[in-house]
């Protein structure tokens, strides 16, 4: 049987996985911002037990962390929502990179050709670096790449150290900006969304000068 079609199966079990996961999310009714913040107040302990996984499983159902950060800062405020929203996703995108490695490498083996083979190449070589460029542009798909990642020639140490580095500025600049969203015209809020954009503007530049096909 063809790589192709040996694939597809576990292609196919990836996709539904998703989808329930996807159709549960949009189903359970959402807490407001303060009923979780009193429970938070109320139960500490058993709210950060409960908020790094509920962060991990946003991960893996592709939810974008910048509002997801934004959200546990709102939440939980700058430094504990950061920190929950910076674990939560490190678990989620290793997940997620599993899943990938597992149910997608055999189909992206069969399929590597020209540029995605001089992309694999480049990922092999570069690891940690490269992830983390990549990971340093806010405007990417943050759990998207985590599946593509594992399709690739990344390291699971690599994709890891890569994405703790990558996603940690950022991260801490959502929640705080999540914190301050009270007052959108306040500096605490407008600081920190500005210092947003000049990560991404930056970042981009800095992945513009290392193309991974030129390199």
């Amino acid at each position: 049987m063809p790589p192709l079609r040996k694939s597809l199966p576990r292609l196919a079990i990836l996709l539904c996985v998703l989808a329930a996961g996807a159709v549960v999310a949009l189903t359970v009714g959402v807490p407001s911002p303060g009923l979780v913040r009193r429970v938070a107040d109320a139960h500490p302990g058993w709210s950060l037990a409960v908020a790094v996984p509920a962060v991990a499983a946003a991960t893996l159902l592709l939810v974008p962390r910048s509002a997801v950060a934004v959200g546990t800062g709102l939440l939980f405020g700058p430094w504990l929502g950061g920190g929950i929203a910076y674990a939560g996703a490190l678990a989620g995108a290793l997940l997620a990179f599993g899943l990938g490695r597992v149910l997608g490498r055999p189909l992206v083996a069969g399929l590597r050709r020209g540029r995605l083979d001089a992309l694999d190449r480049w990922l092999a070589r570069r690891g940690v670096l490269a992830v983390a460029w990549v990971r340093l542009v806010p405007v990417l798909p943050f759990g998207g790449l985590n599946y593509a990642f594992g399709t690739l020639a990344v390291r699971p140490v690599g994709f890891l150290a890569g994405t703790a580095l990558g996603i940690l500025p950022s991260t801490l600049v959502y929640a705080w900006t999540g914190s301050a969203a009270t007052d959108v015209r306040s500096p605490a809020f407008l600081v920190p969304a500005a210092v947003s954009v000049l990560l991404g503007a930056g970042a981009a530049l800095v992945a513009r000068r290392h193309r991974p096909l030129a390199a």
